[in-house]
């Protein structure tokens, strides 16, 4: 009985410790505190945008690549459209690797 309250404890450290490692990563946890998270999402902060933002101005200036910051743009707007459109449609939130635009 000892054995299996010391396995239960250390269980629910571990899910304590996983969910604080993901919320530090800036993924979504739901906290069910028994069964650990049952769904993560990936959170993306303004200070991410802008961040890749500012990456993206800085590698693909006009005088380097023309045009390629613009379609990385439009491509990331129609991107974020579509979730918000409808975000429960798992189509729009998964990314074709494999298309040359991405």
């Amino acid at each position: 009985m000892r054995e299996k309250a010391a396995d239960a404890a250390a269980k629910k450290e571990m899910l304590a410790k996983l969910r604080a490692d993901k919320r530090e990563r800036g993924i979504e946890v739901d906290s069910d505190e028994e069964e650990g998270p049952k769904k993560a999402k990936v959170k993306i902060g303004m200070d991410t945008v802008k961040e890749g933002i500012k990456i993206v101005e800085t590698l693909y200036t006009e005088k380097r690549k023309p045009g390629v910051a613009k379609t990385c743009f439009k491509t990331f707007n129609t991107f974020l459209k579509n979730v918000l459109k409808d975000p429960s449609n798992e189509k729009f939130r998964q990314l074709n690797l494999m298309n040359e635009k991405i």
